[in-house]
């Protein structure tokens, strides 16, 4: 009996001292440079939101959690790192990042329709969308180096196109990739466009030399030539190709960059 309660008092003081070992340590002025655990769950004596520290399909994680037990933030690492926020469990706003890609923050709504989207990528800039996901707005980079704004309409297809650059012009569209209506510079030569209803049919007006308008047939022939040296009617070649040419300015060659959820439009 009396070596059964030996035993106990040794294994009591035993506990005692190694717990007050452990106790001092935290307590001391110890340095530990390393933790090393699997998950970690911080909480609050105050709250009962949490904060997950942990791995989450071999990408580290962190998680914030509210009193309602849902994810409001979520910071993911990784090779494309990652930071979500949540409403409703349902994700509102990310902003990520692509190697090689740039960088990337995109808004939703409510129901987790985006909304908005900002990119640094390939083709850079800010663009608005509608309730079916179609591109409706954007403000983008072009092909030449300048800047652009893009409208659409609900199908997402253009409808203004505003364009600065070595080439700036304004040009309005409906139902067709060629603008019913377009103001332009070319080469230092301001162009005024507006089109008929029947193929290449319009009238071009141009600052070029001489200062002139163009009355064009559906066959993109030139069939009146207003100018200072007076009024020509009939087939002129070179007036022809000057015709063929403006017409650049106002394409839909930079399509994709206004509306890159379309893509070039199928009409």
């Amino acid at each position: 009996m009396i070596k059964k309660k030996l035993l106990y008092l040794f294994l009591t003081v035993n506990t005692s001292v190694s717990i007050a070992i452990v106790l001092w340590s935290f307590g001391s002025k110890s340095n530990f440079k390393t933790l090393q655990v699997e998950q970690l769950r911080i909480i609050s004596k105050n709250s009962s939101e949490e904060i997950n520290l942990g791995f989450n399909n071999s990408v580290p994680t962190i998680s914030i959690i509210n009193e309602k037990g849902e994810t409001t933030l979520k910071v993911s690492g990784g090779n494309d790192p990652t930071i979500a926020l949540f409403e409703n469990t349902r994700p509102v706003a990310f902003i990520s990042s692509s190697k090689g890609n740039g960088a990337e923050f995109a808004l939703n709504d409510s129901n987790s329709n985006p909304k908005v989207h900002i990119s640094s990528s390939e083709i850079p800039g800010i663009f608005l969308k509608n309730e079916e996901s179609k591109t409706v707005g954007s403000f983008t980079v072009m092909n030449d180096g300048g800047a652009g704004f893009g409208l659409a309409d609900s199908s997402g297809n253009a409808a203004t196109l505003i364009r600065g650059g070595t080439s700036p012009s304004l040009a309005f569209f409906a139902g067709s990739e060629k603008p019913l209506a377009a103001f332009g510079i070319m080469q230092q030569t301001p162009h005024m466009l507006i089109s008929g209803p029947v193929g290449e049919e319009g009238i071009l007006i141009h600052g070029g030399r001489p200062n002139s308008m163009l009355v064009v047939d559906e066959n993109g022939k030139v069939k009146i030539l207003i100018s200072k040296h007076g009024v020509f009617q009939g087939k002129d070649e070179n007036e022809t190709e000057v015709r063929k040419k403006d017409k650049k300015i106002f394409s839909l060659d930079d399509e994709n960059r206004f509306f890159p959820s379309t893509g070039k439009t199928k009409r």
